[in-house]
Order: C-alpha cells, then structure tokens, then sequence
C-alpha cells in the first residue's frame, strides 16, 4: 500500500489477538461472502471459489477458479484475490495489464453468472477492488493498501457510485445499513460509521476496531496501550452499546470469523 495516514499506520498489516488487521473480513449478516487472500476457498452447496496464484516469467499473477458440482474450471486470469459472492453471482476484479507510473493498476470490476457463466464488466478505475455486496449495491473502491479502502456504494442499475469513506477497514452489510471500519493495517481505536445501503446517512456508531456483524448485532473491539483487548456491540446505529467480554489478553473465538 502506499504510504500511512499521518504517520501512524506502518506499512504492513498488524497481528493483534490473532486477527490479521486487512481490508476486509467476511460481513456475516451479508448473504454475501467476501475474500481477499490468495488460496482461500470460498464454498458454498456443491460451489467453491479460489484465487490462485501462478507464474508468468518473472512475475507472478492470480487466476479465479471455480469448482462446481465436481469440476473446475477457470473464470479468469491476471486477477486480484479479491472476490464477493453469494452463491448465484460473483463480483472479481480484473487486474490491468501494467502499471502506471505510480505504480497503481487500472482495474476492472466484473459480474459473474454461475448460472449463465455470463461475465459483465462493470466499471474500471485506479487499484479498484471489492469489498462487499447486497441486492443493489457494490462495495467497492481504491485499494490503498495500508491505508484501506477509498470506499463507494455502486449502484447495480444505475452504474453510479456514492463515496462512502476514506481508509476503510472490515465492511459488513445488513439488512438495511452498513457498517465500515476505519482502521486497516494497525491497531487502534478508530470511529466505526453506519450507512443506508445506498451509503447515504452516515452516523458515526461507535469507536474501536469492527470485527463483525449477525443480525441486529455489530461487534466491535476496543484497544488499551497495555495490549488488552475488550469487545462490545451495539445495534446498526450505533445504539445499545454494550461489553460482552471483560479486558482480556485474545478476543474469543465466538467473535470472530465463523
């Protein structure tokens, strides 16, 4: 990624109570699942998706497998390992062909059919990628690395994005809002905001660090310099606030990916 936001983000991402601090973990209030690591299998009934990495002369490239009722077959190559699928459709990004002199990619943003097998480009820009999906709406935006997510709302039908929020973290989506930390690539207590899908209306909810959604419920965490960790959650505007763990050394399990 490419640079840090005031001097307080190092450039790699932070392991903190067995959390890799990326750009984005799987929303689970979303029908929608989200990947952003290479060889990680996204499954689903009798339906799996990877990304791949693999060797082109002296650079190395990812390709979008998937593996269906047995079989698999290859949805594209020079990918990024971004992928967010329900099952039905599949949102990927397609890698430009050589970077720019900032070294960024035009990137362009793709709709699979499981069923059709039809692929829909959808838009394109600098180091786009995707981060999360409902009904209407595409998560999408600028991957800055350590810096997060430049974040948009992208409207399926009408082809238009809403900017959302700068350094994005984890996403997750709900029934009727969204939430997206602010944190990526560092530990600290940053504002966590809520959003109508559309990515209008934002509040902020709360302060800490996102880990995740299951129905009315966000759950997030809170750091103290001493290196203990406390999880919270609130409702999806961020009230109700309240602990569900004491100051502890590792986040349990429970709120965590499942």
């Amino acid at each position: 990624m490419k640079g840090s936001r005031k001097g307080k983000r190092a450039g790699a991402a932070v392991l903190a109570a067995g959390i890799l601090l990326t750009s984005a973990i799987p929303a689970l209030a979303s029908t929608y699942k989200a990947n952003q690591a290479v060889d990680t299998t996204m499954t689903f009934k009798n339906l799996s998706f990877v990304a791949r990495q693999y060797r082109v002369g002296y650079d190395y490239q990812y390709k979008l497998l998937m593996t269906k009722n047995g079989k698999t077959s290859t949805i594209a190559t020079r990918t990024t390992c971004a992928f967010v699928s329900n099952g039905s459709v599949l949102y990927y990004v397609k890698r430009g062909k050589s970077p720019t002199q900032d070294y960024s990619f035009k990137n362009t943003i793709y709709r699979y059919s499981v069923k059709t097998g039809k692929k829909t480009r959808l838009t394109s820009g600098k180091d786009y990628t995707v981060v999360q999906a409902s009904k209407n709406y595409l998560y999408m935006g600028n991957d800055e690395n350590a810096d997060g997510v430049r974040l948009y709302a992208y409207n399926l039908k009408t082809k238009k994005k809403r900017f959302m929020r700068s350094t994005a973290g984890t996403v997750c989506v709900g029934k009727t809002r969204v939430a997206a930390g602010t944190n990526s690539g560092a530990v600290g207590n940053y504002p966590i905001y809520s959003f109508m899908l559309s990515g209008t209306g934002r509040i902020k909810m709360a302060t800490g660090i996102l880990l995740k959604a299951k129905g009315n419920q966000v759950y997030y965490y809170r750091y103290q310099n001493s290196g203990k960790f406390r999880v919270y959650c609130c409702d999806w505007k961020g009230k109700h606030k309240k602990a569900v763990t004491g100051w502890v050394n590792e986040i349990p399990a429970e709120y965590l990916r499942s």
